[in-house]
């Protein structure tokens, strides 16, 4: 192998690093910095993995969980703690504003740091994050809501962000029978991993190059991807996507709801060119989230 073949290995081996081992941010606020109180949970995966959870309770017998993208935790994202990947967006990306609308409006809130994020343990894979194999935490977490005490007999919605979205498609793909409590699932954002490389400019050449040392590691690439798994969501689904965002192109957003075989609804943000701007909407636009919640929840 030639210097120039070395650096150009080294290059790929630090892109691919960048996805399969996320920078852990610490939590900077909790819901009491928005006057909710809220319970400090853990609960365990089937294949071991500790997870970190708040339940912030409502006055009904509903409950939300939600979960968040890659990178980020149950707070959020904050900028004061990004890693070397920079975000480019000039505030934090915040949860807890949209939860609080959730509860005044009557829900329980579960939220949690999915494996490798937050307060949540590392994957037992070297801490390396796969988002196929993370589905068990989508998993863990409707189990754990579905027979906690004061959860038990609740009715659940999903508010799954980005990476979440496309776990919780896997999850009803490999374990419909967990879902029989489950009403209706908001996603905002699902994403194909190659698509996001060639949408950065990356050649074809070099994603195959990148999904070798994915493979390398134990993940693979091109499962990463929503289409493969759509046609599983069996729940009324509300899909959220900026149009915008320069991770996505909008004919693959469009390809991935349109192939939702259940009754669904879209809303598709015109506003500023990043990503980020979609996982703040309903801090302040809550209304289509708490009302299609409503309509499909007790």
């Amino acid at each position: 192998m030639t210097e120039e073949q070395k650096a150009m290995q080294e290059q790929i081996e630090m892109m691919a690093n960048s996805f399969l081992f996320v920078n852990k941010q610490p939590l900077v606020k909790t819901p009491l910095d928005y006057g909710m109180e809220y319970e400090s949970l853990t609960f365990e995966t089937e294949d071991g993995v500790s997870l970190s959870a708040w339940l912030i309770n409502g006055t009904g017998n509903k409950t939300i969980i939600v979960s968040h993208p890659a990178a980020f935790t149950k707070y959020g994202y904050s900028l004061a703690h990004e890693g070397s990947a920079k975000s480019g967006y000039d505030k934090d990306v915040e949860f807890l504003p949209s939860v609080k609308h959730l509860v005044d409006a009557g829900y329980n809130v579960f939220m949690y740091d999915q494996r490798n994020h937050g307060e949540s343990d590392l994957d037992p894979n070297k801490g390396i994050h796969d988002p196929y194999k993370a589905s068990l935490d989508n998993i863990a977490a409707i189990n754990f809501v579905s027979n906690h005490p004061s959860l038990k007999n609740s009715e659940i919605g999903l508010l799954s962000h980005c990476q979440s979205g496309y776990k919780e498609m896997v999850a009803m793909a490999e374990k419909p029978e967990i879902y029989q409590n489950v009403k209706a699932l908001v996603i905002t954002q699902p994403i194909y991993i190659r698509e996001f490389y060639k949408n950065f400019g990356i050649p074809d050449e070099v994603i195959d190059a990148l999904k070798v040392v994915y493979a390398q590691k134990g993940v693979d690439l091109e499962k990463q991807n929503p289409l493969l798994f759509v046609d599983k969501i069996n729940k009324p689904t509300l899909f959220l996507q900026n149009v915008n965002d320069p991770w996505a192109t909008v004919e693959h957003s469009k390809e991935i709801f349109e192939k939702i075989p259940i009754e669904k609804e879209a809303i598709w943000l015109d506003e500023d060119a990043h990503r980020f701007v979609a996982y703040n909407w309903f801090n302040t636009n809550p209304e289509q989230l708490i009302a299609f919640f409503d309509k499909h929840i007790n």
